[in-house]
């Protein structure tokens, strides 16, 4: 193909004659022009078989001449998108298999053992799927990296990727490819999980835990990709669970009766209980393992301020009023005081 690619740059002096094309020139280009579509389509017949059979293995060896053919189909997109749609579809199957043994039936030997005998620890088990994820995806990345010969930018672990160049195009659109079966299982798995969670704390870890996965993640495939959008949707589910759970509290701590006749001037049970949450969530909210970046917190403490501590106000100004109906006027705001002074 180089010989014939040199022979058509020759042959130009012939077509650029002053009386027009030569039919030599004319036939010299025909004929070199159907002999490098003839070697084209030998290329993409060749690398079609190799990613069909290398593509089965989880980690295959890319050798110089499938790097050299990928380079020459790259002059021709189409056929480029032909031969990369049969490695796409067999790295989905090859990383779904894989998932799905991770899950079960663990590595070699049963080591690591299976991702599913934690299920009953919810913040493990999601972890732990999350962590295979994200190591497979930046696996993949540097597969694809290696097939398109992209040099090794020397990108800073958990720094944002600069996606530019057409070898990067290809391989975002093909990485998203890859991964895209892994969503649906990944998505019930912890799904099921979040909605089967009765304690707000733990709700709150594995919310800050998705969020920070879909950040890392997104900064290596882009915001557009499936896994992105998926695992925004998770953490947003997540989210939602967690607040529910928060206003839950909220109306229990609302319909608790306080014995109005105490004469302690401490805070009931129930705001101390209430409160000590409340510490737990801001403690788990300040050992985010998110940036310091306003972009990428968690969502905003207001609102976690807002539903726990609305009810709390609520039960204590009841609870005062009740007070004052039974003559203890005089401990109103000493009562008050030592409620709100705890909650601060």
């Amino acid at each position: 193909m180089d010989r014939t690619e040199v022979i058509r740059d020759d042959c130009q002096i012939l077509m650029s004659g002053e009386d027009g094309p030569t039919q030599v020139g004319i036939d010299i280009m025909a004929s070199t022009a159907s002999s490098l579509e003839q070697g084209y389509e030998k290329i993409v017949r060749w690398c079609s078989h190799e990613f069909r059979q290398k593509g089965r293995e989880l980690h295959f060896e890319v050798t110089d001449t499938m790097r050299e053919a990928v380079k020459r189909l790259q002059k021709r997109p189409e056929l480029l998108t032909e031969a990369l749609s049969f490695l796409s579809q067999t790295r989905q199957t090859t990383l779904m298999s894989s998932f799905i043994t991770a899950l079960t039936r663990g590595g070699p030997s049963g080591l690591p053992r299976p991702i599913e005998l934690h299920a009953h620890d919810p913040l493990r088990y999601i972890g732990d799927m999350l962590a295979w994820v994200h190591q497979t995806v930046a696996a993949e990345r540097e597969l694809l990296e290696n097939v398109f010969q992209v040099v090794n930018d020397r990108r800073m672990v958990g720094s944002v990727r600069v996606f530019d160049g057409k070898e990067e195009d290809w391989i975002r659109e093909l990485l998203d490819l890859c991964v895209e079966k892994l969503c649906v299982p990944l998505k019930v798995r912890v799904q099921q999980t979040i909605r089967s969670q009765e304690s707000c704390i733990v709700s709150y870890k594995i919310a800050n835990l998705l969020q920070f996965y879909m950040l890392t993640l997104r900064r290596t495939i882009g915001k557009d990709a499936l896994l992105s959008n998926s695992l925004s949707e998770i953490a947003e589910i997540a989210y939602s669970v967690f607040y529910g759970s928060l206003s839950a509290q909220g109306r229990g701590l609302t319909r608790l009766q306080v014995e109005a006749d105490d004469s302690s001037l401490t805070p009931p049970l129930a705001i101390l209980e209430h409160v000590q949450i409340l510490r737990e969530i801001m403690s788990v909210y300040q050992s985010s393992l998110l940036g310091e970046d306003e972009i990428e917190k968690v969502p905003g403490f207001e609102k976690i301020l807002d539903i726990m501590i609305d009810p709390a106000i609520e039960i204590i100004t009841e609870t005062n009023e009740d007070k004052s109906r039974l003559g203890m006027k005089r401990d109103q705001p000493i009562f008050v005081l030592n409620c709100l002074s705890y909650i601060e």
